[in-house]
């Protein structure tokens, strides 16, 4: 599993992105959200301020993660969630 996945915004998402989102408490980049739901990242950053998308967590002055619980949680909900490993 040496593949990588660039986003659209240029950002290399690798395998091991993707399976740390399997750990429930994972706290997950913008990035790697955005790999997971299929949505870009300004997509994701406005639903989560129009509160359709979980909200993220605020660990420093720039800095958010959102739990993969949430997102994983949320994208179950719409219909569209992830295959399980």
């Amino acid at each position: 599993m040496n593949e990588t996945t660039e986003t659209r915004q240029g950002r290399r998402i690798t395998p091991q992105d993707i399976v740390a989102a399997q750990d429930p408490d994972a706290l997950l980049t913008v990035q790697t959200v955005a790999a997971l739901t299929g949505f870009t990242v300004s997509t994701i950053r406005e639903m989560t301020r129009q509160k359709r998308f979980p909200q993220a967590l605020r660990i420093g002055p720039r800095t958010v993660r959102w739990r993969a619980r949430d997102v994983r949680g949320w994208l179950q909900e719409v219909g569209g969630a992830p295959a399980s490993s």
